[in-house]
């Protein structure tokens, strides 16, 4: 999932949890991996030793809910309209994940 822009409002004021990938290493392994996997000879050689004691077994963190931000105004009395210099007018909803 990539982190609404007001990440850092949501989480202040959320009183809750909240995961993505700069918070959690578990998320964060397949991102590393598939950047190594296309890098080039020299740029891989220097991932692969920067990355040499990453725990790639860590799983990630259970998540009962993601909150989506899509670009456009909000349509519905369960989304949330916002703004930034960004990303212009967009909306974020809240939808709960189905547990495994």
């Amino acid at each position: 999932m990539i982190a609404p822009p007001e990440i850092g409002t949501l989480a202040y004021f959320c009183g809750c949890s909240m995961v993505d990938a700069f918070a959690d290493r578990g998320r964060v392994v397949p991102l590393i991996e598939e950047r190594i996997r296309h890098a080039g000879p020299v740029a891989r050689a220097v991932l692969r030793a920067n990355y040499l004691l990453l725990d790639r077994d860590q799983q990630p963190r259970p998540a009962t809910y993601q909150l989506i931000w899509e670009p456009g105004p909000a349509t519905r009395s369960d989304q949330w309209q916002t703004w930034s210099p960004a990303a212009g007018v967009a909306h974020l909803q809240l939808v709960e994940l189905p547990q495994r």
